[in-house]
């Protein structure tokens, strides 16, 4: 059989953040990046993920624009708010149920892409190996 490089080569990130309210989007989330990430935290709230970006550095995040008690886009303007912040220039991959020009204007820098839920293993993949692979 035939290899393909680019399903083949190992995408390896030390550390993913994934932040969405939906317990079941959170997991399946885990599960297709549990193969290229050494540690995946998760967050539930606007709060929950504040507290894990002031303490930690990731090399990716997945963000939820609609979360139980607040934005997504809330949680990427308190990374972008300080330059110094740990994850200031942290990649950061949207996934929202629903996509509108205003959040996609509003995203800034630094957003590799966005997904409309629900999401497939290969979206989640191919954006990601677009992003970090060389």
């Amino acid at each position: 059989m035939p290899s393909n490089a680019q399903n083949t080569t190992k995408l390896l990130l030390k550390r993913i953040l994934i932040v969405d309210d939906e317990i079941e989007h959170v997991e399946a989330l885990a599960t297709i990046l549990a193969e290229m990430s050494r540690e995946i935290q998760k967050a539930a709230s606007v709060m929950e993920a504040a507290q894990r970006l002031r303490n930690q550095v990731f090399d990716c995040i997945l963000l939820d624009l609609k979360l139980g008690n607040g934005s997504g886009l809330d949680v990427l303007k308190q990374m972008r708010a300080d330059r110094s912040s740990l994850n200031a220039k942290s990649p950061v991959l949207i996934i929202s149920g629903h996509l509108d020009k205003a959040a996609v204007q509003a995203a800034g820098p630094h957003v590799i892409g966005f997904l409309v839920k629900p999401v497939t293993k290969e979206m989640v993949l191919a954006k990601l190996r677009a992003q970090f692979q060389t």
